[in-house]
């Protein structure tokens, strides 16, 4: 059976491993030090790739834990800056309207 036929069933590097490990080509047990190498480094790869996926998402995490806290807090400044500024043109009115009497 070729890899493309074992595609869709199997992992591509799964056959190549297995082959690696049946193959007799080469002598005094290198093939098995040779899956063996290849299969380090396949199981490093797919750690890598693992720890990067677990920063992007504890990354995501932070920031959605953020959001919600910075939301409410641009909000109550927002309305205490309206706040002041209604009781600066209520002053300034009552100031305006009291000297002209």
């Amino acid at each position: 059976m070729t890899p493309a036929d074992k595609r869709g069933k199997t992992n591509y590097f799964s056959f190549l491993l297995n082959q690696l490990k049946t193959s007799h080509i080469m002598s005094n047990g290198s093939s098995n030090d040779l899956a063996g190498a290849i299969s380090g480094l396949v199981e490093t790869v797919a750690k890598l790739g693992q720890q990067q996926i677990e920063v992007v998402n504890n990354g995501l995490k932070t920031v959605s834990d953020m959001v919600g806290p910075l939301g409410k807090t641009m909000t109550d400044m927002m309305g205490n800056m309206a706040n002041t500024l209604n009781e600066v043109l209520q002053n300034v009115s009552s100031t305006i309207g009291g000297g002209s009497k």
